[in-house]
């Protein structure tokens, strides 16, 4: 696959536009920029954009750039897939996130989920407890 596709694969995955793609690169660029490089009329793109993309589409630099196959795992991209469907892209993120850490990022993200989970102020009431007041 062509780093055009790719960047465009991943910006749709991630449900955003070329504008919003490019606001998000430091420093950022236009539409018509992303635009370019999803048509691969573009090869020129900065190192720090290319890295910056790849942290953002959860995968590395050489896989962006089609040195490496992206050999993406089907069962997790249904998965990411359904989530994003479901809950969104602000949990589709949290998710890629998660991913990307380490067994101790992870571990500490789990505590601060459960810790705000244990207040009720960050919980959606449960529906069945409402029914039965």
């Amino acid at each position: 696959m062509e780093m055009s596709e790719i960047i465009r694969q991943h910006r749709l995955a991630l449900e955003l536009s070329q504008e919003e793609l490019g606001k998000k690169l430091n420093p950022p660029v236009n539409k018509a920029a992303v635009q370019k490089w999803e048509k691969g009329t573009v090869e020129n793109i900065k190192r720090t954009h290319i890295e910056q993309m790849a942290k953002l589409f959860g995968i590395t630099p050489c896989q962006l750039l089609s040195f490496e196959p992206l050999n993406p795992d089907p069962t997790k991209e249904k998965i990411c897939d359904l989530i994003n469907k479901c809950y969104g892209k602000e949990a589709y993120a949290v998710v890629k996130m998660y991913l990307d850490m380490n067994e101790n990022g992870r571990k500490l993200a789990f505590d601060l989920i459960t810790n705000l989970h244990s207040n009720p102020q960050n919980t959606v009431p449960d529906k069945k407890k409402e029914k039965a007041v």
